[in-house]
């Protein structure tokens, strides 16, 4: 039997009471007389991180019921993809599917086919089962203490999407024991993408959903080139003063400038090298524009990880639109390159 989704009724009764603080946000926004292409915003959290909407629109009612309903595609992922919640979907995989073949969700079954062509494309630098030894890190953060030798080896072991056996047409899933999937590198993209979906579904085509940093950018603002996406700098306390203008695809950035644990005086960071289980120790970040949010979200993970070589080369061979820029500290100095048809960078005004 195929896991059902047990909680997502109880999502429902959080999506009133979002839409509720929605309608009195979208309101403010809209105050004035209603005309077409009017724009509408809404802040919520979902997945423990910002979900932020900007949406154009004829009314604040007909916008309000569109966000809530992308909404509703946001928590179904969190149902199925969350590695905190014991009842989400691979939570229960990993307690069952070591004994024999389980069954599994028609979404399941499609970010893990992605994920698992693009772990093929990028020679394993992306890799969704290395839950074990994300669940290391996350206790090396909370106790500031480097994992075990031993634990870091076991949980490495069972890793490798190569051991985890996928069957598209009986729809199953079978992994050795101990192995846990990690879908952060693509879930909050591929959920920002459903969520956009669901509002060009509504007629809502100029749109934008921004999960945690993931984006999912429709058509542009009415009367614009596209939307202005700012260029996070590596380092923190440098003020944001860059952006590019896109539309009609997917944004996202990896890098360490906000998760990462200082142990010894070497930095982690929270993205893994799937070949050694540690966290990557150089400070970089990347910042990737896709044909959609899960591809740019899995292709800025796994560029974390390549060499940058290995990245222009995979670019050069995928003959795709993906398109890259890299910052990184080197001897001390900040350098920045770009790969692929990455648009111009303006300055804030």
């Amino acid at each position: 039997m195929v896991f059902k989704l047990t909680a997502f009724q109880k999502l429902k009764q959080r999506v009133m009471f979002c839409t509720f603080l929605g309608l009195l946000l979208l309101s403010e926004v809209a105050s004035g007389q209603e005309t077409p292409g009017k724009r509408f915003a809404l802040s919520t959290t979902e997945m423990g991180v910002p979900l932020n909407f900007v949406v154009y629109g004829d009314s604040s009612e007909a916008v309000d019921k569109a966000i809530r309903r992308a909404i509703l595609q946001v928590q179904r992922c969190n149902v199925i993809f969350s590695d905190y919640s014991s009842e989400s979907e691979i939570s229960r995989l990993a307690a069952t599917a070591h004994a024999h073949p389980v069954p599994i969700s028609d979404t399941l079954l499609e970010v893990l086919q992605r994920s698992a062509d693009i772990h093929q494309s990028t020679a394993g630098a992306f890799d969704v089962t290395l839950g074990s030894l994300t669940q290391l890190w996350r206790q090396a953060r909370r106790e500031q203490k480097k994992p075990n030798p031993q634990s870091l080896k076991s949980a490495l072991s069972v890793a490798g999407l190569q051991r985890l056996v996928i069957n598209g047409d009986q729809q199953t899933v079978e992994m050795p024991a101990g192995m846990k999937l990690d879908f952060g590198g693509i879930v909050k993209g591929y959920a920002a993408d459903l969520a956009l979906a669901s509002l060009r579904a509504d007629g809502m085509a100029s749109a934008f959903v921004d999960l945690g940093g993931d984006i999912a950018i429709g058509e542009p603002p009415p009367g614009r080139a596209g939307w202005k996406i700012a260029i996070a700098p590596l380092d923190k306390v440098i003020p944001v003063s860059r952006y590019v203008t896109v539309s009609n695809c997917g944004v996202a950035t990896s890098g360490d400038t906000e998760q990462f644990v200082e142990i010894d005086g070497t930095r982690y960071s929270h993205i893994l090298d799937p070949k050694t289980g540690l966290g990557l120790q150089r400070r970089a970040s990347v910042t990737v524009i896709a044909m959609d949010a899960a591809e740019a979200d899995a292709m800025a993970s796994a560029f974390s990880v390549m060499p940058e070589a290995a990245v222009r080369r995979y670019l050069e061979t995928q003959n795709n639109q993906t398109s890259f820029l890299l910052q990184k500290r080197l001897r001390g100095k900040n350098i920045e390159s770009k790969g692929g048809p990455f648009p111009e960078i303006q300055n804030q005004r």
